[in-house]
């Protein structure tokens, strides 16, 4: 459901988060 979308989102934005700590 509209849940899930906004759990990958946030999933996503924490990869990209770590991504860019590198």
């Amino acid at each position: 459901g509209t849940n899930d979308l906004l759990e990958i989102k946030r999933k996503y934005e924490e990869l990209l988060v770590d991504f860019e700590t590198l």
